[in-house]
């Protein structure tokens, strides 16, 4: 049994997989758009090779489920129909929601916390 180099062995933590946020400025030109691409949170550019094919994004996207309609998990089969929504309340967001705990509440999600566990369960599994 011979020994491994050093670099060989892994130990301690895995290394962390570097997650691309892949963008680039619009061109009309596919190729001239590939030698643009740059990751929009470090700034660094990303190299054609890093970047995956059509078929490996979509290769997955049939599992995501489609929650605007009944029947649309990505085990059901048959017809999707459409969801009915109808509007309870409304809930400030956005802007409005960034007011939350100016009141002087202990905790400023509490109020949110306590309205989503009084909706009936069969919402609350759906509520995304």
């Amino acid at each position: 049994m011979s020994a491994a180099p050093l670099d060989e062995l892994r130990r301690g933590r895995p290394r962390t997989t570097e997650t691309l946020a892949p963008i680039a400025p619009y061109d009309s030109d596919p190729v001239r758009a590939l030698s643009k691409v740059f990751d929009r949170v470090t700034g660094k550019a990303v190299r054609p090779e890093q970047l995956k094919t059509y078929a490996e994004v979509l290769a997955q996207y049939h599992l995501s489920c489609e929650d605007k309609f009944e029947n649309g998990q990505f085990l059901n089969r048959g017809r999707t129909e459409r969801r009915h929504v109808v509007a309870t309340g409304f809930t400030w967001i956005g802007e409005e929601a960034n007011r939350v705990g100016e009141s002087g509440e202990v905790h400023p999600l509490q109020p949110s916390v306590e309205e989503f566990l009084r909706l009936p369960s069969r919402l609350r599994n759906t509520a995304h």
